[in-house]
């Protein structure tokens, strides 16, 4: 079978360096005008896009700059010591993590009464619709390697499920418009509300 030679430039299509990568955070300053302090209420603290499939800008979530095709999409999460997302659940993507340093706890439940800790190298994949969070339980900057595996592109990180007393606190921090962009972003505030 005969194989390719890619030039160098090509490679660099395919080429993420960890120093470039922007969070989710600022991007969404700059597209939706959402103050990074009310973001980092929903996430963690670093969200780096790595690499997934090419998506609109309108409300999704930062352009990786490895473009693949749909089905998975990568991403690095930096946090401080006890940083982490709130409890929250994707309804429709399944997300595994995998420690790369430091240690995290994650918790899941509907209250988040269980839990798994992770060392480097280990790995826990989330179920859709399990509401979980995770916290670097370390004394340093630790990273998890997030796999969000989809059906449709479009969700990845983009079908996020929180309480509604998150929701309610942004919105009297940060005014009812920034609630309603981080709610067009994906930032859904109906957890185990009944439909």
């Amino acid at each position: 079978m005969k194989t390719t030679n890619p030039s160098p430039s090509e490679i660099a299509t395919y080429t993420a360096k960890f120093s470039d990568l922007k969070p989710n955070s600022l991007d969404f300053l700059e597209r939706e005008g959402i103050p990074v302090e009310a973001y980092e209420m929903v996430s963690a603290k670093k969200i780096l896009a790595v690499a997934a499939s090419k998506r609109s800008e309108s409300g999704a979530n930062s352009q990786a700059p490895i473009d693949i095709p749909p089905g998975v999409s990568v991403w690095i999460v930096e946090t401080p010591p006890g940083n982490g997302p709130p409890l929250h659940a994707h309804m429709e993507t399944r997300e595994t993590f995998i420690c790369i340093n430091g240690k995290y706890r994650v918790c899941y439940g509907p209250n988040g009464e269980n839990s798994v800790e992770l060392n480097p190298m280990d790995t826990v994949s989330m179920p859709t619709g399990v509401l979980r969070d995770f916290t670097n339980i370390s004394d340093e900057t630790a990273h998890l390697l997030v796999l969000i595996h989809e059906d449709d592109d479009k969700l990845a990180l983009n079908d996020i499920y929180m309480k509604p007393e998150l929701g309610r606190e942004i919105a009297d921090k940060f005014g009812e418009d920034i609630l309603e962009k981080m709610e067009n972003i994906g930032s859904q505030f109906t957890a185990d509300v009944e439909d």
